[in-house]
C-alpha cells in the first residue's frame, strides 16, 4: 500500500488487500462528497491542473470561433376579411410554404450575389452555398388563429405571425439581409398569389368562351327541331325537340356556373392587386445585435465559468479513482484499525 503526503496510518487487524473504494459508506451523498473533497486536498495541484486545461480548451475553442450575431424580424400574415374563399394556407404548410416557395433557391442565390455571401461556399458549388445559408436561415410560425374556423364571410380575418432569423460575423450585414429577406417574402406572396388568380382567371375566360359556343351550338340544334317539327308534327320530331331544350337549359346552367366562378375570380384578383386578401406585413424590422461585452473580456468570463465548473468535477474525480490511503479516515472505510502512525513520505 503506498503512502501519501499527508502521513500514513500503521494496521495490523487484518490480513486481506483491499482498496478503499471497495466498501462504500452507509451516509448520505452529502457526507460521500465531503469525504471525497477532504480527499481531493491532499492532492490540490492536479485537479486545478485538470480544470484549468479544460477551461484554456474552453477559452481557444470559443476564440477560434468568429462572433456569430443574428437579426430578427416579424411579420404579420393576415387574411382579408373580403375574401372567404381564399382563406390563407394552416400553419403546418405556412412554413414549408415560404422556405421553400417564398424564399426559392433562385431567390436566395440572388441574396448571396447582391451581398457576396459564402463565397467560399459558392466556389465549391452552389448547393453547398444554399445549403449553408439555410442553415443560418431560421423561420418560425406562432400565435397561430388560422387554425380556428371562419364559416361565414362576415367573420373577422385571421392572423399569424411569422419571424425571419439569420445569423451572420457582421452585425449590420445580419440586420440587412434579414429585412431583405422579410420584403422578399411579402413581395413574392403578393406576386404569387396575383399570378395565381390571374392564371386561373384565363382559364376560366377560355373555359366560359367555350360554353357559349357550346351554347350557341345548342341553341341552333333546338332552333332546328322547332322547325322541323313545325313542318311535320310526328312523335319522333317532338322527342327530338324535348331532347334539344333539355341539352339548351344545360348548356345555359354550365354557362352560368362558369360565370359566376369566373366573376368570383376577376373579384379575387382586384383583391390581390390592392392587397386586401391574404397579405404580409412587417411588424417589427428588427434591430442590431451588439455584443455586451468586448471580445477578451468575454472569453475570461467563459474562461471562469468552464473553470469554476471544472475544477469541483476534477477534484471529485481524482479522489474517487485515487486508491491510495492518505488519512486514518480512509483506513477505517477499508475495515482496518490503526495502531499507530508513521510520519510523512518524504
Amino acid at each position: 500500500m503506498r503512502a501519501g503526503r499527508g502521513g500514513l496510518s500503521v494496521f495490523t487487524a487484518g490480513t486481506r488487500v483491499s482498496q478503499w473504494i471497495d466498501v462504500e459508506p452507509a451516509d448520505d451523498l452529502r457526507k460521500e462528497i465531503a469525504y471525497l473533497l477532504r480527499r481531493a486536498r491532499t492532492r490540490p495541484l492536479a485537479p486545478a491542473l485538470l480544470a484549468l486545461g479544460f477551461a484554456l480548451s474552453v477559452i481557444a475553442w470559443r476564440a477560434s470561433s468568429p462572433p456569430r450575431h443574428e437579426s430578427t424580424v416579424v411579420l404579420a400574415a393576415t387574411e382579408g376579411t373580403l375574401d372567404l374563399a381564399t382563406a390563407p394556407r394552416q400553419i403546418r404548410a405556412l412554413r414549408s410554404h415560404v422556405e421553400s416557395a417564398l424564399l426559392s433557391d433562385a431567390r436566395l442565390t440572388d441574396v448571396m450575389v447582391r451581398h457576396d455571401l459564402y463565397a467560399t461556399e459558392r466556389q465549391r458549388g452552389a448547393s453547398l452555398a444554399l445549403s449553408t445559408f439555410r442553415d443560418d436561415l431560421d423561420v418560425r410560425v406562432w400565435r397561430n388563429y388560422f387554425l380556428e374556423a371562419r364559416d361565414a364571410a362576415d367573420d373577422p380575418g385571421r392572423s399569424t405571425r411569422l419571424s425571419i432569423t439569420w445569423r451572420a460575423a457582421d452585425p449590420e450585414l445580419a440586420l440587412a439581409v434579414t429585412q431583405e429577406l422579410a420584403h422578399l417574402i411579402i413581395d413574392a406572396e403578393e406576386e404569387g398569389r396575383a399570378d395565381d388568380a390571374a392564371r386561373a382567371l384565363s382559364g376560366l375566360t377560355e373555359a366560359l368562351a367555350a360554353r357559349q359556343v357550346e351554347l350557341a351550338r345548342a341553341g341552333a340544334d333546338f332552333a332546328r327541331a322547332q322547325t322541323a317539327l313545325d313542318e311535320q308534327a310526328s312523335p319522333a320530331h317532338a322527342i327530338a325537340l324535348a331532347s334539344r331544350r333539355t341539352a339548351l337549359t344545360r348548356a345555359q346552367e354550365d354557362l352560368a356556373a362558369v360565370a359566376r366562378h369566373r366573376n368570383a375570380l376577376a373579384l379575387r384578383l382586384r383583391l390581390e392587386q390592392r392587397r386586401m386578401g391574404l397579405r404580409f406585413e412587417i411588424v417589427d424590422e428588427g434591430r442590431l445585435d451588439t455584443a455586451r461585452w468586448s471580445r477578451p473580456v468575454e472569453l475570461g468570463l467563459l474562461g471562469a465559468i468552464a473553470l469554476a465548473f471544472a475544477l469541483p468535477l476534477a477534484a471529485l474525480t481524482l479522489a474517487a479513482f485515487d486508491a491510495r490511503v492518505h488519512r486514518q479516515e480512509d483506513l477505517r472505510r477499508l475495515g482496518f484499525v490503526a495502531l499507530g502512525q508513521l510520519p510523512p513520505a518524504r
